[in-house]
């Protein structure tokens, strides 16, 4: 009864992350991921894969035993992530420094270092469309500073994220009536090293598994 009841938990969960995948970020995280609900389905999930780890190391099964563990580390992630995880928004114009950033419109969450745009710059696609230019790429240069001493500079671009001090900056856009001014999306999600960690030990019991099926063909 307790494992259909924790299958069932699991199925639930799979079915919430593909129909959350269809809501914008804010909402997917009110009312699913930051919901009590959905957070005591994933710990029952959470202990049900702890007690399976424990039958199969009794069971001298140390493959699926393995594999339970990378599940656990991604879940444990999840968790983490649900807890810890820092996203917002940074606007940042030439010439400027900016040591914080706005989680919500009347939130802004203060950094121990600064960022300092030297030079922002968007190019077009030549090609125009019923008198419209579209955007090819921008890119942000950007300078860190902390205690008045600079540490790094760096080129954001789009899927070119600066990671500086456990946090992400991402090239997000710009303001067309605002030439000289950039928008970076800020993230912080201290609980990735176990989704990757997890991951890289799930791949060690897929392995241990498929060998040992290999040996009984």
């Amino acid at each position: 009864m307790f494992r259909r009841f924790i299958l069932l938990a699991f199925l639930i969960i799979i079915f919430c992350l593909i129909i959350s995948s269809l809501f914008p970020q804010e909402l997917a995280h009110k009312y699913f991921y930051q919901a009590v609900w959905f957070k005591i389905l994933w710990a029952m999930l959470f202990l049900g894969l702890c007690i399976s780890t424990v039958n199969f190391l009794k069971q001298k099964e140390f493959a699926f035993a393995v594999i339970c563990i990378g599940v656990l580390f991604i879940l444990l992630g999840g968790f983490l992530n649900s807890l810890l995880e820092e996203e917002g928004f940074m606007e940042l114009k030439k010439g400027e420094s900016v040591d914080g950033f706005w989680i919500d419109d009347d939130t802004l969450r203060a950094l121990d270092f600064s960022l300092y745009l030297k030079d922002f710059s968007v190019e077009f696609y030549p090609q125009q469309k019923k008198g419209m230019r579209f955007v090819k790429s921008y890119k942000s240069q950007i300078a860190i500073n902390r205690e008045g001493n600079l540490v790094k500079e760096a080129v954001i671009e789009v899927n070119k994220p600066l990671n500086f001090g456990g946090y992400s900056f991402y090239q997000y856009g710009y303001d067309v009536e605002l030439p000289e001014q950039t928008v970076l999306q800020v993230v912080k999600d201290p609980a990735l090293p176990f989704v990757y960690a997890g991951y890289a030990v799930l791949l060690i019991g897929m392995f241990l598994s498929f060998k040992r099926v290999w040996k009984t063909i």
